[in-house]
């Protein structure tokens, strides 16, 4: 279950045994993500979930295109198509870049079961 699985949230006991994958978790961390959990317990007073990551990693792709390339959106476009495993921003969930479609190439994530009403990692590949 991650962080925002409301199921186990709301019922722990109606959750148990289930799967539940997410693309962020604090299991494991990074120094990146760590970091951005950090500043983010210390913002909001609660640890952050998978859509908080994900809108981070989204802005600060936006913000590295706007601070290379400017605000010309075709150049903003270019910028972000042409980032590879060397020239992406890292984000709260890894290196932020995309295949030919725009698909996130380099997301990662966990898969948790639920176990006695808590959420265990039982493959992890964000480290």
């Amino acid at each position: 279950a991650s962080e925002g699985a409301t199921t186990l949230e709301r019922n722990p006991a109606g959750a148990e045994g289930i799967y539940v994958s997410t693309p962020f978790s604090g299991v494991n961390a990074r120094p990146e993500t760590r970091r951005f959990i950090d500043e983010y317990l210390a913002r909001f007073g609660h640890p952050p979930k998978h859509d908080a990551a994900l809108a981070y990693d989204a802005t600060s792709a936006a913000v590295a295109a706007l601070r290379a390339v400017g605000n010309d959106r075709a150049a903003v476009q270019r910028y972000l198509r042409n980032l590879d495993s060397t020239t992406a921003p890292t984000g709260a969930t890894g290196k932020i870049y995309f295949d030919s479609l725009g698909d996130r190439r380099s997301m990662r994530g966990v898969v948790f079961q639920v176990r006695d009403g808590r959420a265990v990692a039982v493959s992890d590949t964000t480290s």
